[in-house]
């Protein structure tokens, strides 16, 4: 992430912000360093107050589950907060929506974020306002009903493969391409999801994007940031690497349903975040969205284009400009996703073919050309670690390359050229 020292504040802004964990360590130390005052609640927050000890004048953390109104309206009055900041907290931001309706803070409301957030809903706020979506069904998963009971009905309505995923689910947990009856049957829903709906999907064929959009306080989306993407083998669907280039012609066909949604759902002064599919025929299909940042992987790499989503907070949501978006660079960014399962042994030398970690083995992977262009190289991988496809979004913690050059094919051959050393 680009340093915020890049932005000045004139005045001390309190911000609220729901969910501490090590995941959001980014964007708090990035608002801290910018100046910002912020009350952090989660029920289990992580050691923050350590790792960010130089801030703890304008660091205050609540170990309280944000869920109870009470005691989270408390908070808020007595910290007297200026603002509210939705981070990737998945479908508890519907809290923070109750929040800015209180208190008549400016951001996305209970009901937009219901409406996105709940994937039932939105297919049917796309079918009511003419967007794009795909044929889908839901269905209870409970004591009661199963998958199995519902198994005539699939089969009947939907051809193989077809996408199913949690009602209310954030990310990929949960979600799986089904390609036989036999993957219907072995489906098994994270327990973290305990409301028991899922939604059947339709397989939407096209190229899969990531777009992030700040929404001025006038309720106009801009795009800070488009990506295409590659997905994980079935059954899991993970992102495995993002493109940055110029996607201005694919942009030009998913803004007009943006757009749709920000006037009908009357958002402002937010950000959204969404996975959308061109098809050949150049039509866009919303698969996945919420007016919230994205994740840590699209903040790395808008700061590589210049674009860190949380210098359009303070431009543009707090003091009103309107923002101003720099062109996006030719970039890769891989995680570590292998063809075939292994156990990790390190880094192998190009010249020798023996294996090394030194330096995450960038000296034995790469020549001094080469290395240039490496952004960001995070490698977490420990000698003697199960590795393989990526399953969820855990995986991507395994490790990453980002690596910038004068086009995608350039930039994901070096990138693939270190994903392949290191199985």
């Amino acid at each position: 992430m680009i340093s915020s020292t890049q932005i000045h504040t004139t005045a001390k802004k309190k911000v609220l912000i729901l969910g501490a964990s090590l995941e959001n360590e980014p964007f708090i130390r990035y608002l801290l360093e910018s100046g910002f005052e912020l009350v952090c609640v989660d029920k289990n927050p992580a050691p923050l107050d350590k790792t960010l000890a130089q801030f703890h004048d304008a660091l205050k953390i609540y170990a309280q589950d944000f869920s109870d109104d009470d005691t989270l309206d408390a908070i808020i009055a007595k910290e007297k907060v200026d603002y509210t900041l939705a981070l990737p907290i998945g479908r508890a931001l519907v809290c923070l929506g109750r929040i800015n309706d209180k208190f008549a803070y400016a951001g996305p409301s209970f009901y937009a974020i219901d409406t996105l957030t709940d994937k039932q809903k939105f297919h049917l706020f796309c079918e009511e306002h003419g967007l794009n979506h795909c044929h889908h069904m839901q269905l209870a998963i409970d004591s009661d009903t199963s998958l199995t009971q519902e198994l005539e009905h699939i089969e009947e309505s939907f051809n193989y493969p077809f996408i199913i995923k949690p009602t209310f689910g954030s990310g990929s947990s949960g979600v799986e391409i089904i390609s036989s009856r036999k993957d219907l049957l072995e489906y098994q829903m994270p327990a973290r999801f305990d409301s028991g709906l899922v939604l059947i999907e339709e397989l939407i064929k096209g190229t899969e994007y990531s777009c992030s959009f700040v929404v001025d306080n006038e309720g106009m989306p801009h795009c800070m940031g488009i990506f295409s993407k590659y997905i994980s083998k079935p059954p899991y669907r993970q992102e495995s690497v993002y493109f940055s280039d110029d996607f201005s012609d694919e942009l030009s066909l998913i803004v007009p349903s943006i757009t749709t949604i920000c006037n009908e759902l009357k958002l402002k002064s937010c950000f959204i975040s969404s996975d959308v599919i061109v098809t050949k025929d150049k039509e866009s299909f919303i698969i996945d969205i919420s007016p919230r940042l994205g994740g840590n992987s699209i903040s790395t790499l808008l700061s590589n284009n210049n674009n860190h989503p949380l210098r359009f907070f303070q431009e543009c949501i707090i003091y009103g400009h309107k923002p101003v978006i720099n062109k996006q660079r030719c970039a890769v960014l891989a995680f570590f996703d292998f063809d075939k399962e292994s156990s990790y042994k390190g880094v192998t030398d190009v010249l020798t073919g023996k294996k090394n970690t030194d330096d995450y083995g960038i000296a034995s992977c790469f020549n001094k050309d080469e290395k240039a262009h490496i952004i960001e190289l995070i490698n977490d991988l420990h000698i003697g670690d199960e590795i393989g496809p990526m399953k969820n979004g855990a995986d991507v913690y395994r490790g990453h390359i980002v690596i910038e050059h004068d086009s995608i094919d350039h930039a994901y051959q070096l990138a693939d050229k270190y994903l392949a050393a290191l199985q």
